[in-house]
């Protein structure tokens, strides 16, 4: 029985190194392209020399809608002189652009991204499924792996007689159920471009 869940956890580990290995290429090329979306922290220099550090929020065909330390604001693209994150620096009059590559580069990656309820029942009925719906297969693999782990602890200390302590294991696995639940349904709201356009 040993050798059997072994190699089960041996072939799973494999799976996702070439899981890794295979979608690391895809996503240094979409990597290579200027986008910003939702949820970036960016660096602001605005028309009348102040610095803004904030998260992005959305953005309408004149104004980028963010989270400051203050609280959220909306700031007119002609107030923007600047636009930093990461390694990235675009004017205030490229943030459209950046965010309508990051909104093609969305569809292109995610036609049709499952709803976030879908997602996290998925993740619920087994953790990794939810990630599997998102496309994110090496997330997959790792989380299925260690709902494999729980699940065989719980199922070993179950028949070895020491029933006691399956509860812990359980609870433990609850736990992990709600944070991939919670983790796919946020992964799946992100994904949705309606949700970032604002009205």
């Amino acid at each position: 029985m040993r050798q059997c869940w072994s190699a089960f956890a041996l072939a799973l580990l494999l799976f996702c190194t070439l899981a890794d290995h295979a979608f690391a290429s895809d996503e240094q090329a979409v990597a290579a392209v200027p986008e910003l979306g939702p949820r970036v922290s960016v660096t602001l220099q605005l028309v009348d020399g102040r610095e803004v550090v904030a998260t992005t929020l959305g953005f309408s065909d004149e104004a980028l809608r963010i989270r400051a330390f203050d609280g959220p604001a909306t700031i007119p693209f002609t107030l923007i002189t600047s636009c930093r994150w990461g390694e990235n620096r675009i004017t205030g009059s490229q943030i459209p652009a950046a965010m309508d590559a990051w909104m093609v580069g969305l569809t292109a990656r995610y036609p049709h991204p499952p709803s976030p309820l879908l997602a996290g029942v998925a993740s619920a009925i087994f953790p990794g499924a939810g990630h599997l719906l998102l496309g994110e297969w090496s997330d997959a693999a790792r989380y299925g792996l260690l709902e494999s782990v729980f699940l065989g602890t719980s199922v070993f200390l179950l028949f070895t007689a020491q029933a006691g302590a399956v509860l812990p294991v359980l609870a433990l696995d609850l736990t992990f159920r709600a944070f991939t639940v919670s983790e796919t349904g946020r992964e799946a709201q992100r994904r949705r471009p309606s949700q970032v356009v604002l009205d």
